[in-house]
């Protein structure tokens, strides 16, 4: 059964900021934030390819081509791993946080994510999703 996010307040940085729901809007806006922080695969061997044998080209080049056409969703461990990093984190933070306060900017977000830290940041963002065992109330 799927999980619907919640709105939160939280108090950080002395004021009261209100974190939205984690909407397919918001979903949508980090994938395609997300999309082109992944290195196309093609470039990335591009420039090593003469290093390698000609098994090895071959071998490199179908394996970076089958990476190419891979679709990219927000459960790709390729955008998990961006999503999973410190900007990632921030980037998300921010979306949920125009939702309500529409000047909020990403410099915002990266102050209230450092201020709150990492685990309570983690709970947040899980509880704006939806997931099963986020905590309830004020974060």
């Amino acid at each position: 059964m799927p999980f619907l996010g919640r709105e939160q307040e939280i108090d950080v940085l002395g004021r009261r900021w209100k974190v939205g729901r984690w909407t397919m809007g918001v979903w949508r806006e980090l994938l395609e934030w997300a999309r082109p922080q992944i290195p196309n695969p093609l470039d990335a061997i591009a420039k090593h390819l003469n290093s390698f044998s000609l098994d090895a080209q071959k071998y490199a080049v179908d394996q970076a081509l089958d990476a190419s056409r891979s679709f990219l969703s927000i459960g790709s461990p390729e955008i998990q791993s961006v999503l999973n990093s410190l900007e990632g984190g921030v980037r998300l933070l921010w979306l949920l946080l125009k939702t309500h306060q529409q000047n909020a900017t990403e410099d915002d977000a990266y102050q209230v994510a450092m201020a709150l830290g990492r685990d309570r940041l983690a709970a947040i963002l899980a509880a704006a999703m939806g997931k099963e065992g986020s905590p309830q109330g004020n974060a």
